[in-house]
């Protein structure tokens, strides 16, 4: 295997899928590990930024899952900074986790897709009836 450098490994997060995060990644950098590869670990909720400014890394890897993980905040901030990441890119991740967008996009595409009525937190809770209405209408 080439020499990455130094990869940090992204895992864990404040997502609701945390615990799924943390064991993916200890998946990950069991991985890279036995392959010869330098890995810094980090958590966004319990490690400091300090941590990736004293340990330095060359490129990520981002095994966080849900929101700021998969959405594209992370890739976002990688791209600003110019480091290489494993992971689809921020207009991916971005669709991929907003299941409005990926719906109306596919759907666009010709690809076939169930119908479906999209709807807020807001107006679920300011009018649950009315929602349940307009579903059970359109579908």
């Amino acid at each position: 295997m080439e020499n990455l450098g130094r990869v940090v490994l992204l895992m864990g997060g404040v997502s609701s899928e945390r615990e799924v995060s943390l064991m993916s990644g200890e998946g990950v950098h069991k991985a890279l590990v036995s392959k010869g590869v330098d890995v810094l670990k980090f958590d966004p909720k319990t490690d400091s930024l300090e941590t990736l400014e004293k340990g330095g890394f060359d490129r990520a890897f981002i095994a966080l899952h849900g929101r700021l993980g998969e959405d594209g905040t992370i890739q976002g901030l990688f791209e600003m900074a110019n480091i290489p990441y494993a992971s689809t890119g921020v207009l991916g991740s971005a669709i991929g986790m907003d299941k409005i967008a990926m719906k109306l996009l596919l759907r666009g595409a010709g690809y076939p897709v169930l119908d479906f009525v999209w709807f807020t937190r807001e107006q679920i809770k300011k009018d649950r009836k009315a929602v349940v209405e307009r579903v059970e209408k359109e579908i």
